[in-house]
């Protein structure tokens, strides 16, 4: 670490006014070459004075320079916490540590950085109708409505969509509204994939499943993007339901059957064909279909002759539905994973986990869990999903990629703000001497515009009064 130094003479490099203080000063003479030699702020532009960077021993007197500057100014990016030590400090390959401690700053790493980086996109891949089958709950925040939920279901192959209007969230609700609108209507689908919420993981919801012989899958937490499609249907639902004019609006309950119908009829941009045609094998004849006296488009064929007729229109329908949906999904990938630039974790990671439930610190809070965490597996062949533990010990849980964020604090030394972490570390081997700073305390933020306060006099059973002399006035600088 180098510190600049007071040195007579005129503008000039004074490299004979230094060279006696070093055994070797050949690598630091050849960093002159690229430095800027300017008047000392402390002496001031008409001293006539020049400073000069001298060398220090320690990395860990190097961070703690970095430290001081660092917390004196509100935790700054590197580059105003490299512009404030440049001013009175240099030392070989400062950029490249001030970087380093800057990363390993925990208050920055917990409270500064809400970024989260992105993982490459991961699409659910299905191939036949009713293979999965995505589960939501959609709140309308009406709280006069008799019905203040919608249960939103979605098979993921051919876009058929439900909407069933509920009371309540519970499990009883939940499970009754599946069994009737697509268990007993449609029959047993292959997956049941939804958040984790109470009701979708109650053993109600357990044991309907293992009843019909349905497997469950589930996003990890705080994660919608796990289940895009639904949360995309949700969208679509509301805006169907906006259009609704007067008091139509107002029983919205009695009408989303009606608005869902059309869109079931309608040709999804993802797969070319209505959800309903991929579903049924027929385009179904709509209520305005009749109004508008438009005859049913149906070929009048033998029993067995309509069989295969109905098989080979339906076998080339899903085969065009699932290259359009293939080609759809590489589309969104690769426009997606040009922003993800998260990269892969191994077992025995230290990380940093996304912090969403702490409550009572409002918009100060900070971003990420000051525990750390490592890494035990990676869950599935996806690579975005990882089971992670705290380091001291505890609960094992799954998390998303995007809500990991690695820990590169020392292990076991997670240190509070304004704690300095000593190393026996030394400054990479350079062929040059080192000459030992004196202890550098920089001046506190707004110190100089009160003057001290006296010691205040504590009388027992008293009520304490401020002794300040500038009691009762108002800030400096509002007074002339």
């Amino acid at each position: 670490m180098l510190m600049l130094m007071p040195c007579p003479g005129s503008p000039k490099c004074p490299c004979a006014q230094v060279e006696h203080r070093l055994r070797s000063t050949v690598l630091l003479l050849d960093s002159t070459k690229r430095m800027e030699w300017r008047h000392s702020p402390a002496i001031g532009e008409t001293g006539n004075k020049m400073t000069q960077t001298l060398p220090s021993s320690r990395a860990s007197r190097c961070q703690e320079v970095w430290q001081k500057y660092h917390e004196a100014a509100g935790h700054p990016g590197i580059e105003r916490t490299l512009a404030n030590i440049r001013r009175c400090f240099y030392w070989p390959r400062m950029e490249e540590e001030v970087q380093g401690f800057h990363s390993g700053c925990v208050v920055c790493s917990l409270k500064k950085d809400k970024i989260e980086a992105k993982a490459p996109l991961n699409p659910i891949v299905v191939s036949y109708p009713l293979e999965v089958v995505a589960l939501d709950f959609l709140s309308l925040g009406r709280p006069m409505d008799a019905y203040q939920n919608i249960l939103v279901m979605t098979d993921m192959f051919t876009r058929y969509a439900w909407a069933v209007p509920t009371r309540d969230q519970t499990a009883k609700t939940t499970v009754r509204a599946i069994w009737s609108h697509v268990i007993q209507t449609f029959g047993c689908p292959g997956r049941f994939h939804s958040d984790m919420g109470p009701n979708f993981e109650s053993t109600l919801m357990q044991q309907l499943c293992a009843m019909y012989g349905v497997t469950k899958s589930r996003t990890t937490p705080y994660h919608p993007a796990g289940n895009g499609r639904v949360e995309r249907l949700n969208q679509t639902v509301l805006n169907l339901l906006r259009t609704l004019r007067g008091e139509k609006q107002n029983r919205w309950a009695e009408h989303v059957q009606e608005l869902l119908q059309a869109y079931n009829n309608t040709v999804h941009s993802s797969t070319g064909f209505a959800p309903a045609y991929l579903m049924f094998g027929r385009h179904l004849r709509l209520p305005v279909d009749v109004e508008l006296g438009v005859a049913p488009h149906q070929s009048r064929l033998a029993l067995s002759g309509w069989v295969e007729d109905h098989h080979q229109k339906l076998t080339l329908a899903y085969k065009l539905a699932r290259e359009r949906m293939g080609h759809a999904a590489e589309r969104d990938k690769r426009s997606y994973d040009r922003k993800a630039q998260a990269l892969s974790l191994l077992p025995g990671e230290r990380v940093w986990v996304r912090d969403r439930n702490r409550q009572g610190q409002g918009k100060i809070r900070s971003w990420w869990n000051p525990e750390p965490y490592v890494v035990v597996s990676l869950v599935g062949d996806s690579g975005v999903v990882y089971k992670v533990r705290p380091e001291s010990g505890g609960k094992v849980r799954t998390q998303h990629r995007n809500a990991l964020k690695p820990c590169i604090t020392p292990v076991n030394v997670i240190p509070e703000p304004g704690t300095i972490v000593e190393t026996e570390a030394e400054v990479d081997p350079l062929p040059f001497g080192f000459y030992v700073v004196p202890a550098f305390e920089p001046p506190e933020v707004g110190a100089d515009i009160l003057p001290p306060e006296p010691p205040a006099e504590v009388v027992d059973n008293a009520l304490r009064r401020s002794a300040r002399a500038t009691r009762g006035l108002p800030p400096s600088r509002y007074r002339h």
